[in-house]
């Protein structure tokens, strides 16, 4: 499931496609989508708001716990702690790079995608020529928080 060098990269594409169709071409992802933007608007114009987050919320720990599996199945020893903030970092990260604003509403599953493979190669390309690019220190996760809010407007 996970063990084969390509696996990921596949698993992630699929996944990606079928939330890029699902949030574009259903209800459910145009009530998603008018609940990030405004959710007093959205439970006004009759989308139950509250029940709408819970589903997401179920829907991004099922991701989340298949994300585990494959990382479980890629690394043998498992350890809870392994990542922890630096993947979480990274996702928000990825996230703002591809073009979701802090505020929220308005972001899309192939810029998020995109934002993640620009960080990709980013970290492929310092490695190679010998740039330590671990954030371990939090000198680099200010310097790439602060980046990150400077170029956002430009990235609209």
């Amino acid at each position: 499931m996970g063990e084969w060098g390509y696996s990921e990269t596949i698993w992630t594409i699929a996944i990606a496609a079928v939330m890029h169709v699902l949030l574009r071409h259903t209800r459910w992802g145009l009530h998603t989508i008018a609940a990030g933007a405004n959710q007093l608007g959205a439970s006004e114009a009759g989308i139950q708001v509250k029940r709408l987050k819970l589903g997401n919320f179920v829907i991004a720990a099922l991701l989340a716990g298949f994300t585990g599996i494959l990382e479980g199945s890629r690394i043998t020893p498992i350890d809870p702690q392994a990542g922890g903030n630096q993947i979480m970092f990274l996702a928000v990260a990825a996230a703002v790079i591809g073009g979701t604003p802090l505020a929220g509403g308005s972001g899309t599953i192939l810029g998020g995608l995109i934002g993640a493979a620009v960080l990709g190669i980013l970290h492929d390309g310092f490695t190679l020529i010998g740039i330590n690019v671990s954030l371990r220190g939090s000198g680099s996760r200010a310097r790439t928080l602060r980046w990150e809010t400077t170029a956002t407007p430009f990235l609209r």
